[in-house]
C-alpha cells in the first residue's frame, strides 16, 4: 500500500495494521479514502519505544527522528491515510487489555451517530523485556472490521437508533457510565447492544 520511501521508514506493527485493514476491505467493495477509520492497539510499537528509552538512559541522548516519528500511537492511522490518500477523520485508542473492546465501542458509536460506515483495525505485537512484563503478547496478532449501520437497519427503525444514540452515546461521551447499567460498564461492546435488543423484544 505505501510508497517506497514510507515502507522503508515504517515499522513490522505499522505492516501488519495496514494488511489487515486492506484485508477486510478486500470482499467488501468499500473505497478505503472514504472511510473514518479507529485504530486500537494495548502498547503500539513497544520495540521502538524500548529503543528510545534505552538511548535516553544512555550517555548519548540523541534520538532518531525516525523512531520518534514511529513511537507515537497514531503512526499506523498517519500511514494509513498517506497509503489510502483518505482524509476522513481517524482516533488512535490505547486502553491496555481492553483496548479491542474500547476500539469496538468506539466504532460501534461512530457508525450508530454518523449513520456510515466505520473501519475498525485493532493490532498488537510483542514487546521486549521489561516492556512484556507488563504488558503480555505471545504472537503479532491483528484484526480489522467493517462496521456499518446498514446492517442494523432490519432490525431497529430510524426512532430506536437515535434513542440509542441519544441514551448511550451521550452519556458516554460524558463520562457517565453508571447510567448506563451493569452491561455497559463491562466496556466489551456487547451491553449496549443487549440493550438495544431488550428493547426490541419488549415491543
Amino acid at each position: 500500500l505505501l510508497p517506497p520511501a514510507e515502507r522503508r521508514r515504517c515499522g513490522d506493527i505499522v505492516r501488519l495494521a495496514l494488511h489487515v485493514g486492506a484485508e477486510a476491505l478486500e470482499a467488501t467493495g468499500a473505497r478505503a479514502a472514504d472511510l473514518p477509520t479507529v485504530f486500537t492497539s494495548s502498547s503500539g510499537n513497544g520495540e521502538v519505544l524500548h529503543q528510545i528509552c534505552e538511548t535516553l538512559a544512555g550517555a548519548v541522548r540523541d534520538v532518531s527522528p525516525t523512531r520518534f516519528h514511529n513511537s507515537v500511537h497514531n503512526a499506523p492511522a498517519g500511514y494509513w491515510s498517506i497509503a489510502t490518500g483518505s482524509r476522513e477523520a481517524s482516533t488512535s485508542l490505547c486502553a491496555n487489555q481492553g483496548s479491542f473492546a474500547a476500539g469496538l465501542l468506539e466504532a460501534a458509536l461512530q457508525s450508530a451517530t454518523e449513520r456510515r460506515r466505520v473501519l475498525l483495525v485493532a493490532y498488537d505485537a510483542p514487546n521486549p523485556a521489561p516492556l512484556a512484563a507488563a504488558i503480555p503478547i505471545v504472537a503479532p496478532c491483528g484484526i480489522a472490521l467493517l462496521l456499518g449501520h446498514e446492517a442494523a437497519a432490519t432490525h431497529a427503525t430510524d426512532a430506536d437508533r437515535m434513542r440509542f444514540v441519544d441514551d448511550e452515546h451521550r452519556a458516554l461521551r460524558a463520562g457517565q457510565i453508571d447510567e448506563l447499567g451493569d452491561n455497559a460498564k463491562k466496556i466489551d461492546g456487547v451491553g449496549l447492544t443487549n440493550k438495544l435488543e431488550r428493547e426490541q423484544l419488549e415491543k
